[in-house]
Parts: structure tokens; sequence; C-alpha cells
């Protein structure tokens, strides 16, 4: 997909229960710009043309959709959904970012790498969404071409979210145009196990996405380095509740950063 200049978002026509306050060296929040913070939220109550996405801890976030899709990111077996998803993604075979034993009511499971070797390739449609990856870490080893994480996509309502996970470098050209363009981008900031906070910047100024979601958190030192370089670029916010709503209309004009949950 083409990418979108910010400038063009619209501010939202109303905005619920709105429960944002900033961090660090941020500017003052203009909240009217920002999406909707829902406690309690069920997904009977999503409306159209919205996303939902809530942070159950670590690298995981179930994301759902009007249509009644559901995806659970980074999918352990300890860091639970709060409800059975359609689809559950493991970006890299680490025990805190995947496992072997996972529900039967769970239909599909998409890993990162490619157990057998070579690269993952994920394209698929669930309901009203449509999730792929793109191929990341990438190695050859014996003349072969291997991943060991991908960046999960998950495309619905005409918005676009994309996960990190275990990424451990700058992105190139191809992967850049690969990953087209990504509203939300998912982030890890622990600044040591994936890459650094300076690496990080790079990448989220490759994407140019309009709303960062920080996960995979690592010490506290780390969260607070990450506000002090985050804060140089973007506004740094955070929201008590988990859950996020959203849609193309309510994303901010200008890139934000904002912390989900009271965990960090």
């Amino acid at each position: 997909m083409a990418r979108r200049v910010f400038a063009t978002r619209r501010a939202p026509l109303i905005l619920l229960a709105p429960v944002l306050i900033a961090l660090g060296a941020a500017a003052n929040p203009v909240l009217a710009a920002c999406p909707v913070a829902v406690a309690g939220f069920s997904p009977a109550l999503l409306p159209a043309g919205h996303i939902s996405i809530t942070f159950s801890g670590h690298a995981s976030f179930l994301i759902e959709t009007p249509g009644g899709a559901s995806v659970f990111t980074d999918y352990n077996g300890y860091v639970r959904p709060p409800r059975i998803p359609d689809a559950v993604t493991m970006n890299i075979s680490h025990y805190t970012h995947y496992t072997d034993f996972v529900e039967p009511e769970i239909k599909y499971v998409l890993r990162g790498w490619d157990p057998a070797g070579g690269i993952a390739r994920h394209n698929i449609r669930i309901k009203d969404a449509r999730v792929r990856n793109v191929p990341t870490n990438v190695t050859e080893l014996g003349g072969k071409l291997s991943n060991e994480n991908s960046i999960f996509v998950v495309e619905a309502a005409e918005l676009c979210v994309a996960h990190l996970s275990f990424l451990r470098h700058v992105l190139s050209k191809d992967q850049v145009r690969e990953l087209g363009r990504v509203d939300v981008l998912l982030v890890p900031i622990d600044g040591m196990w994936t890459m650094s906070h300076q690496e990080l910047m790079q990448v989220i100024g490759q994407i140019e996405p309009a709303l960062i979601i920080p996960m995979h958190y690592g010490s506290g030192d780390s969260v607070d380095a990450f506000i002090a370089l985050a804060s140089k670029l973007y506004p740094i916010k955070r929201q008590p509740a988990n859950t996020l709503i959203f849609s193309l209309r309510t994303l901010p004009r200008k890139t934000e950063v904002l912390f989900l949950g009271e965990g960090f």
C-alpha cells in the first residue's frame, strides 16, 4: 500500500473516556487526536471501522476486528489471551515468544520462522482480516537462507498493525517496501536482547507509523532510557487501560508513543 502523509489524518468525531497521561519530556498532549481507551471492553461492542488492541504482557497483544477476527501475538502458553483467538503468531523460537502446546480451538498457528529451514511465509485471510509476515533476522548457512524472526502484519478496517517482535537490525529497503504502510507499530524497548534504542529509532523512522506502542520492556532502566530518547522525537503518553480502540480517523496526526496498561 502507498504511504500516507500524517497531515491527511482527521481528528475524531467523538472521543469516549480518554485517560492519557504525559510521560517524560513530552509536550502537553492533544487529547482530541488520540484513540479511544475503553475499560471492560467486549468484542461485541467494537464499532465498524475500528480495531481493538489489548496488551496482555511481554510481547503479546490481542488484536480484534469489527468482523470478529482475532489474532494473538507472540503466543507462549503462559501469557494468555483473554479469550480464544482465531490465530496466534509466534515470531521467534524463544520460550517467551512461542510454545508447541496450543489449544486445539485455535485454527491458525503462524510461526515467524520455518522449523524445516528456509524462509517463513504467511499470507492468510481470517474473516475481515489479512495476516501476513515479513521475514527478518535472515542468515545464510550452507548456502541456504533462513530467518529466525518475522514482523507480523494484521490488516483490517483500512488499518495496518505491525508487530516487530524480536527484530535485531535496521530494515532493508526491500523489507520496508514489503512491510508497506503501517498505522500502529508494536515495538520492543528492552534495548539489549532485540536491538539498541538508537537502532529502534531508525526502524521507527523507516516505517513512519502514526502510533507506537511499546512492549518487551526489559528492566526499568531500559524503559527510562527509551523514554529519554524517544521523547526528543515524539510525544510520550500512557493510558492505564490495557485495551485501545481506534479507527483510521482517530489516529494521531503526528507520530506518538502510547504505553498501554499500568504494568511498566
